[in-house]
């Protein structure tokens, strides 16, 4: 069996001649692009979602000096024994505060 030659990049094409390119200066302006009241308050959605998301960012990696302190505190009144474990509220205050930062993470 006999297989022809390929023939080279290139060898054996033909070229055409382009007709000249059209004035284009009479088409400039005559595009319009339309975006509609959803696709506008889908983008300031997704905006406003990066912004949330950039303020938790920022919080979450600065420390919360307040809350230090409190956690502090109790830590040294349960070590002394000075804190009430048998005040309800305290302690329902206290599940409510855990299970809360618990669920917005």
């Amino acid at each position: 069996m006999m297989i022809d030659r390929i023939k080279s990049f290139g060898q054996g094409l033909e070229t055409k001649k382009t007709s000249p390119s059209r004035n284009i200066n009479n088409a400039v302006g005559n595009d319009n692009i339309r975006i509609s009241e959803e696709a506008k308050l889908m983008a300031e959605e997704v905006k406003l979602k990066s912004d949330v998301d950039n303020i938790k960012k920022s919080m979450l990696s600065q420390p919360d000096l307040e809350r230090i302190s409190k956690v502090q505190q109790l830590k040294a009144d349960i070590k002394n024994g000075e804190y009430d474990f048998d005040s309800y509220e305290k302690l329902n205050s206290t599940a409510e505060t855990l299970i809360y930062s618990f669920l917005s993470n």
